[in-house]
């Protein structure tokens, strides 16, 4: 559903979809939060809603219990809030891209936890600090970019 000029929300009933293995969201012009129903695609493995007008915080819950988890691009939204810690509940996460949302706050300790994670991509300066520290800890790191905030 990549750039199909979907509108809208997305529905709480994506939770029902138990079975769901990718979820390809965006280029489109959805808006809101992400539903914390997600919670019940258990063996989600790829979440990507790029680019659209995706607002409040991340459901860290409904992440963090995705084990299967590898990919969660979130990055050109109206994103806010803090990254918890609970979100790294995956040890297959290899791929997370944040950038150009305004997250706040430190980025958590359990970012050490993601063994897989090999490219951690975020352009919010308030998370820059702790991110030198703690994402060059983990050994499987290919790519960390910081973007400048414009």
């Amino acid at each position: 559903l990549f750039a199909n000029d979907l509108e809208g929300t997305i529905s709480p009933a994506i939770g029902k979809m138990e079975q769901l293995l990718a979820l390809g969201l965006g280029e489109n012009d959805l808006s809101g939060p992400l539903p914390s129903e997600l919670d019940s695609c258990s063996l989600l493995q790829f979440l990507e809603v790029a680019d659209n007008s995706i607002d409040g915080s991340i459901p860290a819950y409904a992440l963090g219990v995705m084990e299967d988890l590898e990919s969660v691009d979130l990055s050109d939204n109206e994103m806010t809030g803090i990254i918890d810690g609970v979100m790294f509940g995956s040890d297959k996460l290899r791929r997370l891209t944040l950038q150009n949302n305004d997250f706040s706050g430190a980025l958590p300790e359990e970012i050490g936890n993601a063994q897989a994670l090999g490219e951690f991509t975020h352009s919010t300066c308030s998370l820059y600090r702790a991110t030198v520290y703690m994402v060059l800890s983990l050994t499987t790191i290919f790519s960390l970019l910081a973007y400048p905030r414009p």
